[in-house]
């Protein structure tokens, strides 16, 4: 052990330093003066991997119960919290700040260090760190829910701001729904986010927290298929369509919100995603000489069947008392062939649907 503590604060190779710095960890972890060279590696080496080696080695410390029985950890806090905020390095920061919340979330000094690095940071890595960890280890306390939103609402970098409404959904979902149906408020602010923030991202996540939220809301459908028709971006309209199959698919005004962006969208993938999806529940098949068009009760049309006939390459539709049906069977003419037999067929998921 004597030659690896050498060489991980002496070796003219950085590579060399960083391997040692690991070995350390792994195969002396209840050597007394481990953490003592840790420091000093994280500490004083120039290179900025050796420090986040030596930093996520000292987490690794920490998180085992022999050394936590027998460490002096009076000092680690404060070494932690000075490579927290003053190493000039963005991957120091944020590893140290994820080491002194995981490991030392009980200390009076860690949650007015995570506010402050949330709100002050530079980098917004570090800021984004400091938010996921303060809405994991102190969920519970009075100050983070106004503080997360004060980050979605005023932090000038997106990925931040995504960072914060997914902390939010994960806050609000550990809460009985009660919560949601009293919270008035709550679901106003989130509705007012996702109609004024510049970020798609943003506004993407924001309607599926009230969509995953607000199922029993008798307004959450009418505003959604406010939301399609009004947002400019197609990955935030194609995220709604997808919570409405799968979260609303019995409610009436579902279909007609697929069926009007299946023909009208301004963009045309999403046309033919939204077609595709209609084409999924509805079966065709033959009794006797007819051939006969299922739609499903989700619908909500009219008429549950529909008779149709071919001529040529002509799909005939028989004589229907709906015409919102009958301008989904016309957008359909061209694939009437395709049906699946399979209707309950599970959507396949969007990227970075889930949280």
């Amino acid at each position: 052990s004597s030659i690896l503590k050498d060489r991980a604060q002496n070796d003219d190779d950085e590579y060399i330093r960083r391997v040692t710095v690991e070995a350390l960890t792994q195969h002396f972890a209840d050597a007394l003066d481990t953490e003592t060279i840790l420091k000093a590696c994280a500490q004083n080496d120039d290179d900025s991997g050796v420090r986040l080696m030596a930093v996520k080695a000292i987490h690794a410390l920490h998180q085992q119960a022999s050394v936590r029985n027998f460490s002096d950890t009076s000092d680690t806090i404060p070494f932690l919290k000075d490579r927290a905020q003053n190493d000039d390095n963005s991957g120091v920061r944020r590893a140290a700040l994820e080491a002194i919340a995981y490991c030392f979330s009980d200390a009076p000094d860690t949650i007015p260090l995570l506010k402050d690095r949330a709100q002050h940071d530079g980098n917004s890595n570090v800021r984004r760190a400091a938010v996921e960890a303060i809405a994991y280890c102190f969920g519970d306390d009075p100050d983070t829910i106004p503080l997360i939103k004060d980050r979605v609402q005023h932090d000038d970098v997106s990925y931040v701001r995504r960072a914060a409404v997914k902390a939010l959904y994960v806050l609000y979902g550990q809460s009985n729904m009660q919560f949601w149906a009293d919270a008035l408020d709550t679901i106003l602010w989130f509705k007012k986010l996702a109609q004024e923030d510049s970020d798609e991202h943003v506004r993407r996540r924001v309607v599926q927290v009230i969509a995953r939220h607000c199922i029993d809301d008798p307004d959450t459908v009418p505003w959604l298929k406010d939301r399609v028709q009004q947002d400019d971006n197609y990955s935030v309209r194609l995220s709604i369509l997808y919570e409405l199959m799968n979260r609303y698919a019995r409610h009436p005004q579902t279909w007609d919100i697929m069926s009007d962006c299946a023909q009208n969208d301004p963009d045309e993938k999403l046309q033919k995603w939204a077609q595709e999806q209609l084409k999924r529940r509805i079966t065709l098949s033959n009794q006797g000489d007819q051939q006969v068009l299922t739609i499903p009760y989700e619908f909500a049309f009219d008429t549950a069947e529909v008779l149709i006939r071919k001529e040529g390459t002509q799909l005939i539709i028989e004589p229907t008392r709906s015409p919102s049906l009958l301008a989904v069977l016309m957008t359909l003419e061209d694939i009437a062939d395709d049906f699946p037999a399979d209707v309950d067929e599970e959507l396949p998921p969007l990227d970075d649907t889930v949280f």
